[in-house]
């Protein structure tokens, strides 16, 4: 090869490098303009009566006669939040002295903000970098970080600067500490609890050790008590006689698993799997169960005047006040879109540190409840949902199926089984009811409020969706693919076929075609042949490297069209009126990771998980709209609608109901910096938000209507 024509070669792929620069450079441009095109301008909160029709005119810029406008309830409390700052790496602490908050990292070690004016916290000083602290302990003028396997690190305070005092190394990890009364107890994790004595000048080997046999993920003291919260064997009770001979005299064992414990205004708060068990403590040795909360995934308390603070270990911060205890839909609830590590409180302020990488500034005053039609309860995480006329049956994760009139939300769920549910199909009377590890029953709902047991089929696989067609069940099982399975006769179901060559996650039946939505492979389009065989038609899977992202978890068809809820891939519209041959027409982005759908005429409304409930306008089939959104964290695949209510399968949340967003049909563009907006009153009292949405960009108004 000569010069020239390497030369000629390395030209070509040059030019070839500098156009696609420059494309992915016009990208990112039009994609950042388009980010900022649309703007409105903020509205005050106006307080109306309901039924009361309004005209509103919206002023900001970037409007053209494409944008849309919806009403939501507000479910979150956004307003709330007044600042919003990027925080690197896994918060664990936090801590507030005057205007000084001190933060503790997994990766960033320890930090420390200036917070005088609130919403705008300005980064001071790392005094601890490249060590992970998981605690902060302040006793008097010190600090004392536990440092996971670099032990417990102490500190002054001196004129809001630290100066560094010693280390105490430990065999095992240093998890959280308490200074009492001139010692330092410390969580150590599967070694126990061990004790220092701060008086002690080198103060490098623990006085006593306790808890041994006891995996320790936290300690808190109370009078001359010690209170260890244990992985299995729930809390551990020890009466502190004199340093060094602390004596074992009792446990809480109640749900065995004891995330934290806490002491708080005489009483000791644990942290159990799915709820908070709240202790009189009277007689330290004999704490006294006086409530418990309503069923909720605690993962962190925090506590601040007269409020106890429930991180819910997915999303935000519950607030509660002794009077409200028995009712979580009275707590006070704010959403910082992930998983709250570290909060405190200060001045009115609540700053939460979130695993999203975000420091949030919360107006406290402005946090209220939950704004929901009906949260419903139940033990643990809500997979999916059926509803017949005004009963809902619930698949739960832990609990099993529940039945519940919707009549009356605060009637007490009716347990129809106890094994572990995923999901339902139904086919004219009957139910097909999912078990995680029991295979499948249906029951017979001709009479939907009592519900009789036709047949169990425990041996059958596990599926996670099911899917009737005729005489056929089709199951599908993840990783296990999926089965056709003869159920003519109840009492011997027969497995005709079975396809292993796939992860199937979903499995719809429309027209007598089989719909299979799975990871890796896309949409998968399957017939019934003669044989009772499982036939492939085709596949609908998007280019590399777009397929690589996305997972199909989800499908439904409606009017020879396929929706797919595609992981992160967002929502996929494929045309498939020729099975043979399905055409992929669009794809919408949304965030998250989308799991369910439910398609209700040109409305088709999407659950992602960690993302929240998205409601696409798909009139225009090749460029479907985002016209609202709802911030619901942790979302499974279960949605059902029904008399302008949208029931959601929200996880460890139970079931949550809600208003569906309303896109407002007038709006009358009158320039590119105004709108025209009549807005109809919403059928339920409380705060609604406006949304405003292009083709590129979605704004919203948070909480400024209140209708009474």
């Amino acid at each position: 090869m000569n010069r020239r024509t390497v030369a000629f070669g390395l030209a070509i792929l040059l030019g070839g490098y500098v156009f696609l620069l420059g494309w992915a450079g016009q990208l990112f441009f039009s994609h950042a303009k388009g980010q900022n095109a649309l703007l409105v301008n903020p509205l005050p909160v106006r307080e109306l009566p309901l039924g009361e029709t309004v005209d509103l005119r919206l002023q900001g810029r970037g409007f053209d006669e494409q944008t849309r406008v919806s009403v939501r309830m507000d479910v979150n409390n956004q307003e709330a939040i007044v600042g919003s700052f990027p925080l690197g790496g896994v918060s664990n602490d936090m801590l507030i002295v005057g205007d000084i908050l001190y933060l503790a990292s997994t990766s960033e070690g320890f930090r420390i903000f200036d917070i005088s004016n609130p919403l705008k916290p300005v980064f001071l000083s790392r005094p601890v970098s490249h060590v992970t602290v998981l605690d902060i302990e302040k006793n008097g003028e010190k600090l004392y970080l536990s440092c996971g396997a670099q032990g417990v690190r102490i500190y002054e305070l001196a004129d809001q600067r630290l100066r560094y005092v010693k280390n105490i190394y430990m065999r095992a990890l240093a998890i959280e500490s308490r200074a009492v009364d001139g010692f330092l107890y410390v969580a150590g994790g599967k070694e126990g609890s061990f004790v220092y004595d701060l008086d002690d000048a080198s103060g490098m080997q623990p006085v006593a050790t306790f808890g041994s046999g006891f995996f320790v993920t936290g300690i808190s003291t109370y009078e001359n008590f010690v209170y260890l919260a244990t992985r299995g064997d729930g809390v551990q009770i020890y009466r502190l006689d004199v340093p060094g001979s602390q004596v074992h005299v009792g446990q809480l064992s109640a749900g065995r698993t004891a995330r934290d414990a806490k002491v708080f205004q005489g009483k000791l708060y644990v942290l159990e799997q799915g709820k908070v068990s709240v202790y009189d403590l009277k007689e330290p040795a004999y704490p006294v169960l006086i409530q418990e909360s309503q069923p909720v995934f605690p993962w962190k308390l925090f506590f601040s005047g007269e409020t106890v603070y429930i991180a819910d270990g997915f999303s935000g911060i519950h607030l509660v006040a002794e009077d409200q205890w028995s009712n979580a839909n009275s707590w006070g609830y704010i959403s910082v879109g992930s998983n709250p590590r570290a909060m405190a409180e200060s001045k009115g302020y609540l700053y939460v540190a979130a695993t999203n990488g975000w420091l949030k500034v919360v107006k406290r005053r402005a946090v209220l409840p939950r704004q929901v039609i009906a949260s419903i309860r139940t033990p643990k995480f809500v997979n999916d949902i059926f509803i017949r006329n005004h009963w809902m049956y619930i698949a739960d994760h832990s609990g099993g199926t529940y039945l519940l009139d919707l009549r009356d939300y605060e009637k007490k769920l009716v347990r129809l089984g106890a094994d572990r549910a995923t999901s339902f199909a139904v086919d004219e009377n009957h139910l097909f009811v999912a078990k995680t590890a029991a295979g499948i029953e249906v029951l017979d709902i001709i009479d939907p409020g009592q519900p009789q047991l036709l047949a169990a089929w425990p041996d059958l696989e596990r599926p996670v969706s099911l899917a009737v067609v005729d005489h056929y069940l089709v199951s599908a099982s993840g990783a296990k693919g999926v089965a056709l399975i003869d159920i003519s006769d109840y009492a011997e179901p027969a497995v005709l076929d079975r396809i292993t060559n796939l992860h199937a996650m979903d499995v719809t039946a429309a027209d007598g075609l089989i719909y299979v939505a799975g990871i890796r492979k896309g949409l998968q389009i399957f017939r019934i042949s003669e044989q009772g065989k499982l036939q492939l038609l085709s596949q609908a899977k998007q280019p590399f490297p777009i397929g690589r992202f996305a997972k199909a978890l989800a499908v439904k068809v409606s009017n020879n069209i396929a929706f797919v809820a595609n992981g992160r891939g967002g929502l996929l519209v494929v045309d498939v009126k020729n099975p043979r041959s399905p055409r992929i027409l669009s794809a919408i982005d949304l965030p998250g990771i989308a799991r369910g759908l439910l398609v209700d005429g040109p409305s088709v409304y999407v659950s992602c998980g960690s993302g929240g409930l998205f409601v696409v306008d798909a009139r225009d089939l090749k460029a479907p709209v985002l016209v609202s959104s709802m911030e619901l964290h942790k979302l499974a695949g279960g949605i059902a609608l029904v008399d302008g209510l949208l029931y959601l399968a929200n996880g460890y949340m139970g079931v949550t109901a809600v208003p569906v967003p309303e896109q407002l049909k007038k709006v009358d563009f009158v320039s590119a910096e105004q709108l025209q907006v009549t807005l109809p009153s919403p059928a339920f009292p409380g705060r609604y938000s406006l949304q405003v949405t292009n083709r590129k960009t979605t704004v919203s108004l948070d909480g400024v209507l209140e209708y009474r």
